[in-house]
């Protein structure tokens, strides 16, 4: 299931374009939010790719998309660099109800709330989204990123795709993840420096607005222990 402010925000996106775009789900875990994006934009997709490093929630993303022709599955980890790395895996406790259904804080990073869980060490291949993914220039793309505080190396890997400007709309989670690794949305503002045609934005559901965050305004959303942000062009409507 998704929010509903991510449903309307995937209506809005839907509502102003007329052409096939390319999808990517940049920590998939089970599938939730493709399934979302095939059921609410999917005739609007040209294709969706979707990454997952964990290997049981990889087999029930097979089992959901391996027939969907649209659909391309990778067992990995984002980021900027391409490496095998430690990833602490929560596992649900069955005996324990509260803990189930937390297997999506799995991270790269081992944060302490970890001590209070069922978590166990595997390894993972990461993979840097310029270097996999050969999409076609005049092809736009949506992406939604949840990585558990890993958001800002998978926008670095993103880089050609900024610099080309095929990038339409990124929806990435914000919040307690980044902040535990001493990194906060200044460091994505400093990134994005580079692409001045981008911003961030937070997304009003009530009024179906954007919100542009600015130095004005960043310090209401810099210590926000969780919330979804975008980044999208500064002409998008």
């Amino acid at each position: 299931m998704i929010s509903k402010e991510e449903e309307i925000f995937l209506l809005n996106l839907k509502a102003n374009i007329d052409y096939e775009i390319v999808c990517l789900d940049i920590g998939a875990n089970k599938g939730f939010y493709s399934s979302s994006l095939l059921d609410i934009i999917g005739d609007k997709i040209h294709k969706l790719y979707c990454f997952e490093p964990v290997p049981e929630n990889f087999k029930i993303c097979i089992d959901k998309f391996g027939d969907n022709k649209k659909v391309d599955l990778f067992m990995n980890a984002c980021s900027n660099i391409k490496n095998r790395s430690k990833f602490f895996q929560v596992i649900s406790d069955n005996e324990n109800k509260n803990k189930i259904g937390l297997e999506g804080l799995s991270s790269l990073n081992n944060r302490a709330v970890f001590n209070e869980l069922n978590v166990r060490e595997i390894e993972v291949d990461c993979v840097v989204l310029n270097d996999v993914l050969n999409i076609e220039i005049n092809r736009k793309i949506f992406t939604k990123i949840d990585v558990e505080g890993y958001e800002l190396e998978v926008l670095e890997g993103m880089s050609s795709f900024f610099e080309s400007e095929q990038i339409l709309a990124i929806q990435f989670e914000y919040g307690n993840c980044m902040l535990e690794r001493n990194k906060d949305l200044n460091d994505i503002q400093k990134l994005l420096s580079i692409y001045p045609k981008y911003h961030i934005c937070d997304f009003n559901e009530l009024n179906n607005k954007l919100i542009p965050i600015t130095e004005d305004n960043i310090h209401q959303y810099i210590n926000s222990p969780w919330s979804n942000l975008y980044i999208t062009k500064k002409s998008y409507v």
